[in-house]
């Protein structure tokens, strides 16, 4: 396997990762009966949606760097 193909399958693997875990935090906070549950879970969610974002916005400019490796 090569370099790249590795590189992309790690980020692509932690980002379905912390998918799974927002959506957990996601439920846990729909299903929240206090105010200290749902204030735990809304930060867990938010904190997996930026770690999500980041890890995407990486993809991206990964992809950009081998195009213009390419090009």
């Amino acid at each position: 396997m090569s370099k790249n193909v590795e590189i992309e399958a790690v980020l692509i693997a932690k980002m379905a990762a912390t998918h799974v875990a927002a959506m957990s935090a996601a439920n846990r906070l729909a299903r929240a009966e206090s105010l200290q549950e749902q204030d735990s879970a809304e930060r867990t969610y938010n904190e997996l949606a930026r770690i999500f974002v980041a890890l995407l916005e990486a993809l991206q400019r990964y992809w950009a760097a081998r195009e213009k490796k390419v090009k």
